[in-house]
């Protein structure tokens, strides 16, 4: 196993991939500064999730400011050589407008806007209309300020059919003057995670 060395910022999204030369197969997991996973076994590892069967994880948001580790191993017995490339970007702001994002298990799609005390808001996602039917078979959105949760909602409590798609909204008060940030989690049908793919909107009404 290799471990690599990362500093980033609370709500910064990060992509890892590692690319193995001559077809070396490899998986990836990432740590926080106390070496627990990041999210859980669904969003911290992965094996296949990039091109070809080259494991990627994708725009992954991290919840603090810190320490980070990356680990590579082998996904198979015998040696090899890989390289391994991340990058780091901020969470997209919905304060721009509607945002659009490629969802990829075990990805999980984070956003953020500015909210301000008493607030009133209004979060929509914005799934193809076949979305649950072949694609994923659960979708939860969790919308934090201040490390806390503000409101969850997901696909069997807040969903609408429109001409646009699969609509879920979650309505809420917001309780301070700070970042607030949005967090996607949808469950996957298929076996490769490879293989589900598809594209969401995000938006907030004030």
């Amino acid at each position: 196993m290799a471990l690599y060395k990362f500093e980033a910022n609370e709500g910064d999204m990060v992509t890892i991939r590692a690319t193995g030369v001559d077809g070396f197969d490899t998986t990836l997991e990432l740590y926080d500064s106390m070496f627990s996973p990041v999210g859980d076994i669904t969003t911290a590892y992965d094996y296949d999730s990039g091109p070809g069967y080259d494991p990627e994880i994708y725009r992954h948001g991290l919840p603090t400011s810190g320490t980070y580790y990356v680990a590579v191993t082998p996904g198979s017995l015998g040696y090899g050589s890989y390289r391994l490339q991340l990058t780091r970007e901020s969470a997209p702001s919905l304060d721009s407008g509607t945002q659009t994002a490629r969802f990829n298990s075990p990805a999980n799609p984070r956003f953020t806007f500015a909210g301000h005390k008493d607030q009133t808001v209004t979060v929509n996602v914005t799934l193809p209309e076949d979305a649950l039917d072949y694609m994923v078979q659960s979708v939860d959105v969790t919308v934090e300020q201040d490390g806390k949760i503000v409101d969850v909602f997901n696909h069997s409590s807040a969903l609408k059919l429109t001409q646009a798609g699969i609509v879920l909204s979650g309505n809420m008060t917001l309780p301070s003057d700070s970042p607030v940030y949005v967090q996607i989690i949808a469950i996957g049908k298929l076996i490769r995670p490879s293989q589900q793919q598809f594209h969401l909107e995000v938006s907030v009404a004030r």
